[in-house]
């Protein structure tokens, strides 16, 4: 699916303390809407992923940001709701309680979902 492109991402302020990550929107124009996932160094991941719709379900690694959170700006479609997933050390599996609502993924998992 070539709905989405993967742009790499600097540091970003977090808007704030969240369960298990955050989703900020940002640029958004006709053509696309910039998306910044983000997973909070609460968690105490060493690694993290994002997996989903726009990366056809494949890991991809977020950006540490020095201070234990890891961050991925991401330019999605307009119009459109996407599924994804974080992956935390390569091992563990977990949704976004700060995401917009929840979806169900490819295999029927329950994924979190980003509306643009």
């Amino acid at each position: 699916m070539h709905a989405a492109d993967v742009v790499p991402c600097t540091r970003i302020a977090h808007p704030g303390p969240t369960r298990s990550g955050t989703v900020t929107v940002g640029t958004r124009s006709d053509e696309f809407v910039e998306v910044v996932l983000r997973v909070p160094a609460e968690l105490g991941a060493r690694v993290a992923s994002v997996a989903g719709d726009f990366t056809a379900w494949i890991p991809v690694p977020m950006i540490a940001d020095g201070a234990g959170a890891f961050q991925l700006k991401v330019r999605l479609l307009p119009g459109l709701t996407y599924s994804y997933r974080f992956l935390l050390d390569d091992t563990t599996w977990i949704n976004d309680l700060a995401a917009a609502g929840d979806g169900t993924g490819p295999n029927g998992t329950p994924t979190s979902i980003i509306e643009t």
